[in-house]
């Protein structure tokens, strides 16, 4: 679906007229919508995309919402097998025959070295390596702090050294009429769902508890792409996997009762 088909829908479970809405706005819509959408990614890391990227000599912390504004989490960090492009993975059980073209630029990078960067906490950087943040060479470990901070349990001091990093991220906002969401075409419907509980949320009371429902099929689509990724994921080795939603007890949180009139006609709210 596009975004103006998304929008209709969206207007008619906030029993509006498409044609002359009175209370929302066509920005308002929208913006709900991309906003449902990147919770959506956040939430099941469905869309992910690899992209080299160069080390600078001596820095061992990156913030990466600075170079990647699509940034949500890493999923796996290798070496660049290419040092002048950055564009080709090393595949894991690296021989002396299969070393990197450009070993002889980069001696310090031989065929032993771990291609995919094994994925480490401070304190495990600490326990192997008192002195990590003054050890210099190329990488083996990475960590992240926060969302989107870096760091690197050794530093290159050479330039052109580059990494692979394959990462999870949040989708294209949608601006014309014509835009379509980069999810699945089957969990287009959850988007209606998800964006008309928070167009609801500046109203509250009754309207609010009565979209709480469609908040709640939001999720619950959410919670089966995110199994579905999960496999993946694991099938791949990743080093970072979807939360696991479907073991929480979603009416807990959404305070969904049986007694609250259905949001939708025929839908009922538990």
């Amino acid at each position: 679906m596009k975004l103006e088909d998304l929008r209709q829908l969206a207007y008619l479970d906030l029993d509006e007229d498409p044609a002359s809405p009175r209370y929302y706005t066509d920005a308002e819509v929208r913006d709900a919508l991309n906003e449902a959408e990147r919770f959506f990614c956040l939430l099941t890391l469905c869309l992910e995309t690899t992209r080299p990227f160069a080390l600078t000599p001596g820095v061992r912390f990156y913030p990466l919402l600075r170079e990647w504004h699509d940034w949500i989490a890493p999923l796996r960090v290798r070496l660049s097998s290419d040092v002048a492009e950055g564009i080709t993975a090393l595949d894991d059980g690296v021989t002396a025959d299969t070393a990197m073209p450009n070993e002889q630029a980069h001696p310090g990078l031989v065929a032993s070295a771990t291609p995919k960067l094994a994925p480490s906490t401070m304190s495990e950087m600490w326990g192997l390596n008192s002195d990590w943040l003054t050890a210099t060479g190329y990488p083996e470990r990475y960590g992240c702090l926060g969302f989107d901070l870096l760091f690197l349990d050794k530093v290159a001091t050479l330039g052109g050294v580059k990494l692979l990093i394959t990462y999870a991220r949040s989708p294209r906002p949608m601006v014309l009429d014509t835009d379509a969401p980069e999810i699945l075409e089957a969990d287009h419907h959850a988007l209606v769902d998800g964006a008309v509980s928070l167009l609801r949320m500046k109203e509250g009371g009754d309207e609010l508890a009565g979209a709480m429902a469609g908040l709640g099929r939001y999720l619950q689509v959410a919670a089966k792409r995110a199994a579905q990724v999960r496999g993946r994921s694991l099938a791949q080795r990743y080093d970072k996997l979807p939360l696991e939603l479907e073991r929480y007890d979603f009416s807990r949180l959404l305070k969904i009762r049986p007694d609250l009139a259905p949001h939708r006609k025929g839908v009922p709210n538990g």
